[in-house]
């Protein structure tokens, strides 16, 4: 199989259990290249356990995960970053003065990478630091501040 025909990412026969409660039961899918995949259930099916361990926060109690061919199986989040997973949360912090794309080259891996999209991100970041801190309570900030680069 060519690399262009290859699955992007490979999960076999998942599971993650805690305690007795069968979290993620045997899950098993690939993502081919080039396609957008949905991951759909209905709530405590174990979408976001499943996420968290193909995203390394989580380590399976059985099963394995593959990305680009390559095992990642239980690799803690940093490695797994590093690799091009990131897995992002349903409560996010955007920065509302972005656009979209530049949210997402926040996320970009740095120049030495990818030169394109480090240099991207590194725009962007240098854009995003003049954001005051997020906290509410932080001494001459004003909401108005805060609204403007925080959604």
């Amino acid at each position: 199989m060519s690399e262009l025909s290859a699955p992007v990412l490979v999960v076999q026969d998942l599971h993650r259990e805690f305690g007795g409660v069968h979290a993620v039961n045997g899950a098993s899918f690939t993502v081919p290249p080039g396609r957008i995949t949905g991951l759909i259930g209905p709530n405590g099916a174990g979408k976001s356990t499943a996420l968290n361990i193909i995203a390394g926060a989580l380590k399976p109690s059985a099963g394995t995960v593959s990305y680009r061919g390559k095992d990642i199986t239980g690799l803690p989040s940093y490695k797994v970053a590093r690799r091009g997973i990131i897995r992002t949360f349903q409560l996010s912090s955007e920065f509302a003065a972005l656009t979209v794309l530049e949210n997402l080259l926040v996320a970009a891996p740095p120049a030495g990478r990818d030169a394109v999209a480090g240099g991207a991100r590194q725009a962007v970041l240098a854009a995003a630091s003049t954001c005051p801190p997020r906290k509410m309570s932080t001494p001459g900030t004003s909401v108005a501040a805060r609204n403007a680069c925080w959604s």
